[in-house]
């Protein structure tokens, strides 16, 4: 794996639970880095039934000149609405629909594929379909509204919808946070939180 990017890929977290414990659950859903050994990469989502890390699933690429080798999960989630929020964030982060690292054409937004234009012209009827379906089941599983990104004293980045259960899971301040949203409080116990809307 290229080291560059082991060392600077931005860390997104999520408590997830004990998948032994957790045998109901339908699908697994979660953020991951495929790549190719010293070569490009490419960051997506992917809600699956089997454990992300048994999931040989690589991405929904059509470079066809990408061939990872290897993945790595990167954050699991809870639903569909946190997972697209983590990837929002690592494809803004990295700009990968022109950073020539990545392989990914898009970057993907909570209700829709920012594509530019000169790279959605040369898509075929088929592919721009099939990005038409992700933004339609994005925007069916609900995944539009405010996010709040928090980021913890270490730099561990935790993007959520649900304020109140994250700060029950990491025994934070709920009110200290609304504090430092305002603009009252510079951190809360050395936590920064920022609240946004995605497009």
């Amino acid at each position: 794996m290229n080291p560059y990017i082991y060392l600077t890929l931005v860390e997104c977290y999520s408590e997830a639970s004990d998948p032994c414990a957790n045998q109901v659950t339908q699908k697994w859903h979660y953020v991951y880095y495929s790549y190719e050994e010293w070569g490009r990469g490419y960051i997506g989502r992917r809600s699956s039934s089997v454990f992300p890390h048994l999931d040989p699933y690589m991405g929904s690429f059509t470079d066809k000149s990408f061939k990872p080798t290897d993945k790595i999960v990167l954050a699991t989630f809870d639903s569909v609405e946190e997972a697209i929020a983590a990837e929002v964030v690592l494809h803004n982060y990295y700009k990968v629909e022109c950073n020539p690292h990545f392989a990914n054409q898009s970057r993907q937004t909570s209700s829709k594929f920012y594509c530019p234009m000169n790279l959605w012209n040369q898509l075929s009827p088929q592919q721009k379909f099939h990005r038409s379906e992700k933004i339609s089941r994005a925007l069916s599983s609900g995944g539009r509204g405010f996010y709040y990104k928090l980021t913890s004293p270490t730099g561990l980045i935790i993007v959520t919808l649900n304020l109140r259960k994250t700060c029950e899971e990491h025994n934070l301040h709920r009110g200290n946070l609304q504090k430092v949203l305002k603009g009252e409080r510079r951190h809360s116990c050395g936590w920064t939180i920022s609240q946004f809307q995605l497009p």
